[in-house]
C-alpha cells in the first residue's frame, strides 16, 4: 500500500451513509412534470434550500431532505436523481457546490438535458 493512501474498511464504508449536499443530477430535463409545471420560471434560478424548502425539485429514487441549507441524499441507492428545471430555459451556466462523504461513491452534475436531438 502506498504512503498516505486512504483506506476504509467494509464496516466503516457500511456505517455512512451517501449525504450528498448538493447533487443536481439533471437540470432542464424536457419531458418531465417536474420540469414541464412551469415553462415561465425564470432565470437567474437559486434554490430554497436555506429556507428549507425543496418544493421546486422532483425526487427520482433516493431519499432526499433537506439539511442545514443544503441537499442532502441519505440512500445507498445508485442512480437517485434530483430534478428542477424549465423548459424554457436557455443559454445558463450554472454554479454549485457538491460534497461527497464517502469518497468510493460518485455524483454527477448533468444540465441542459433534452429528449429531442435535433
Amino acid at each position: 500500500m502506498e504512503h498516505g493512501a486512504l483506506t476504509m474498511s467494509a464496516s466503516q464504508s457500511r456505517s455512512f451513509r451517501i449525504p450528498v449536499l448538493l447533487l443536481l443530477a439533471f437540470l432542464a430535463l424536457l419531458g418531465t412534470p417536474a420540469c414541464q409545471r412551469d415553462s415561465t420560471r425564470g432565470l437567474p434560478y437559486h434554490d430554497s434550500f436555506s429556507k428549507g424548502s425543496a418544493a421546486e425539485w422532483k425526487a427520482l429514487g433516493g431519499t432526499w431532505e433537506v439539511v442545514n441549507g443544503a441537499m442532502r441524499n441519505d440512500s445507498d441507492e445508485r442512480g437517485a436523481k434530483l430534478l428542477t428545471g424549465s423548459v424554457g430555459w436557455r443559454d445558463y451556466s450554472i454554479d454549485a457546490d457538491i460534497m461527497l462523504w464517502i469518497l468510493t461513491r460518485g455524483t454527477t452534475l448533468v444540465c441542459a438535458v433534452s429528449t429531442t436531438h435535433w
